[in-house]
């Protein structure tokens, strides 16, 4: 990756103020305090999360997921609240009790995160799997079984497997349509999805890129793994309702909507050869640890980034940021979106959705290498192409749209001592629209300062290499062994196991100012009761 010029001159007198942002705001303008119902709360969110079950084996990391999807809104309004594992039950889901004493259940708040399990019938009812039994009801709720929206809550998070399914003849409509009476938006999965401590986290990172609720979303996914299919939909009295919604809606709003027409949207890894680079599982000629250039946020490197990029953007005296270093500029639709440690993001411009002929493969990565050149950017390999895909139809039956490739998104990693840097760590990618046109860019490469052949911490004797931790594949297995070990003591372990195909690679993961090598790989489990789940796994290659 050729460098930006760190020692370019401040912003005309514009200066970077570290610590003093204002964090924005997720509640739309003029709602605050629009409808405080509940006993002791205001009725924005609640969350559910589950690692322990009452009748499948259990996760690790949902009650993280959740966490941090509230800690952000709790920096606004407090929760309703937060049930976990035991305390998860059915009558929160069911009608009668889902706004119990106008403070608890799934609707008795303007937007509510479910973690934990979910699973889909072939006839489209989705189900989750609950902590307890309560009144004798079971431990499952099934959305056919739901009625929300008619109380409070607009904005449902299932961050569960297969929650929202839009492909293999399945669509979010004919999962959700009867549960819906008033909700906005609802978010999941197309696929069995990872466990994973940051999707909340992740979420409320990329909203404040300036984006709007369904990319935050999506994009939040992809940051975990590239192998699952997040999916949005957003419903509406008219389609240019619905649509406008799924593409734009940035702010929580109360009001409920007509449900006539629904529109969802849905990012998938593109399946054909030319679409991914072939994985590596070799190991380097030479074990190295590369030392990043730490990145020194400041007036002249926003300016570098501007200039490099040809953006003329109008900005206040003072850039506001937050203690880790994030700000963004907007002017117009363009904007320009940093992170702490110098990786950025660049919205050019909306992509044409007007033009449904979906660009080529081979063009779309023909205009990703033309705009790389044109930037100037170096040292990276072909990654992968991610689709991002739209549908929509009225809730009668009489009309159906797509599905249809709105967006090709074309990635490509950084490389390291002839190994890619893994996931979307260390790499540069851009949205091509169906006209060709790079809508939006990112850039997450970071500049090396040295290579080096031994970690500072556990030198090895004089005379001697650094031992390697044993054979990758063989790490891997032990990682997994670990894992089984303590569900095992929790008294829980799936059913059955094994490695997803194409998950397993070598190459190199950013940590912090350092990139190291590590092995990973994807390991789906049944996990009973007719729920799966995908575990990834990183080991590093070093003693």
């Amino acid at each position: 990756m050729t460098e930006i010029d760190k020692g370019k001159a401040p912003l005309g007198g514009k200066r970077i103020a570290f610590g003093k942002r204002l964090l924005e705001s997720p509640f739309a303008p003029g709602t605050e305090g629009a409808m405080r119902l509940g006993a002791y709360s205001g009725d924005y969110q609640g969350a559910f999360s589950l690692e322990k079950f009452a009748t499948s084996s259990g996760l690790t990391y949902t009650h993280e997921d959740a966490g941090g999807w509230l800690a952000y809104l709790e920096k606004f309004n407090p929760s309703n609240f937060w049930y976990r594992d035991e305390n998860v039950r059915i009558w929160a889901y069911y009608e009668d009790y889902d706004n119990w004493q106008d403070t608890y259940g799934m609707d008795a708040v303007k937007s509510v995160y479910h973690s934990g399990h979910g699973g889909m019938e072939a006839d489209g009812r989705f189900h989750v799997p609950l902590g307890q039994d309560w009144g004798g009801l079971g431990t499952t709720a099934w959305s056919d079984k739901m009625r929300l929206g008619n109380e409070q809550v607009r904005y449902i998070f299932w961050s569960t497997c297969l929650s929202c399914r839009v492909l293999e003849g399945h669509n979010p409509m004919r999962t959700w349509n009867s549960a819906n009476l008033g909700f906005r938006m609802l978010f999941g999965y197309e696929t069995t999805s990872v466990d994973d401590p940051n999707y909340g986290k992740f979420f409320w990172e990329e909203w404040n890129k300036g984006k709007s609720l369904s990319t935050a979303f999506l994009d939040a996914s992809w940051r975990i793994s590239h192998n699952q299919a997040p999916a949005v939909v957003a419903c509406g009295s008219t389609q240019q309702e619905a649509n406008d919604r799924l593409n734009n809606e940035k702010y929580l709003y109360w009001e409920a909507v007509g449900r006539a027409w629904w529109s969802w949207r849905w990012y998938y890894a593109a399946k054909s050869a030319n679409a991914i680079r072939s994985l590596n599982r070799k190991l380097p000629g030479e074990m190295l640890i590369a030392d990043l250039l730490p990145c020194a946020i400041d007036e002249g490197y926003v300016a570098s980034v501007l200039e490099r990029h040809g953006l003329e953007i109008g900005m206040p005296a003072e850039i506001a940021a937050s203690p880790d270093g994030s700000f963004r500029l907007q002017d117009g639709e363009r904007n320009v979106a940093f992170q702490g440690d110098g990786s950025y993001e660049i919205r050019l411009a909306s992509p044409n959705r007007e033009n449904r002929d979906q660009l080529s493969m081979n063009k779309a990565i023909d205009a990703a290498k033309d705009f790389l050149h044109q930037e100037g950017v170096e040292g990276l390999v072909f990654d992968r192409v991610m689709l991002s895909q739209e549908a929509s139809a009225a809730a009668d039956g009489s009309a159906a749209e797509g599905p249809f490739v709105t967006e090709t998104v074309v990635q490509f990693a950084q490389e390291i001592n002839g190994l890619p840097v893994l996931l979307s760590g260390g790499s540069f990618s851009m949205n091509i629209d169906n006209d060709g046109a790079v809508t939006t860019f990112k850039n997450a490469t970071r500049s090396i300062s040295r290579m080096r052949e031994l970690p500072r911490n556990s030198p090895a004797a004089p005379g001697e290499e650094m031992p390697m931790k044993g054979d990758p594949e063989a790490l891997l297995e032990n990682a997994w062994d670990g894992m089984m070990k303590r569900w095992l003591a929790k008294g829980s372990i799936p059913r059955s196991f094994s490695v997803v195909p194409g998950t397993y690679e070598i190459g190199y993961a950013v940590k912090g100012d350092k990139a190291v090598i590590v092995a990973r790989n994807e390991v789906e489990a049944d996990c009973g009761g007719g729920y799966r789940k995908r575990f990834a796994l990183e080991v590093p290659l070093f003693e």
